[in-house]
This record gives structure tokens, sequence and C-alpha cells, in this order.
């Protein structure tokens, strides 16, 4: 999960998917987990390398991407109170 954490980190400012990929990206580690809790079936160290590294690419992207989101919605916010109430001189 670092891995996918790191890397979605360093590629957010360049390049960034829609948020709903992040969700997407969840579903393998989740499916995994789930199977591995409900039966005897144990997954192996490469699938675990593989969900891991999806599920923190996709958690850190929709960890960003709700920074982002709070921040811009923030900024109009705080122009449009600023509009209402006038400009400070």
């Amino acid at each position: 999960m670092l891995l996918g954490f790191v890397l979605s980190a360093a590629l957010y400012a360049v390049w960034h998917p829609p948020l709903l990929w992040g969700l997407l990206l969840l579903l393998p580690a989740m499916a995994d987990g789930v199977i591995q809790l409900k039966t005897p079936y144990e997954s192996c160290n490469r699938r675990r390398l593989w969900t891991g590294f999806l599920g923190g690419y996709g958690s850190m992207l929709l960890l960003i991407g709700s920074f982002a989101l709070a921040y811009r919605l923030g900024m109009r916010a705080g122009f449009a109170l600023r509009d209402v109430l006038g400009r400070p001189t």
C-alpha cells in the first residue's frame, strides 16, 4: 500500500483520474479481504502486492481528491462571501 500511496501523491499534480477510479481501485483489495474472511482461501504474496498497490493508489487518490475539492469549494465560498460583504479597503 505504501508504494501506491507514494506513487499516487507523486503523480497527482501531473495526472489524476476521476475520483470514481479511486473507489474502483479499492474493490480488488476489499474483495480479496472478504474472500479470505469468509472462506478458507489465503491469497499469495503476489496477489497481496497487487491488491495493496491498487488499494493504496485508490485510497490516496480519494484522499488527495477530497482535499482538492474541499479547497476549491472553500475558495469559491470565500470569494462569494467577499463579494456579498464588499471588499475591505
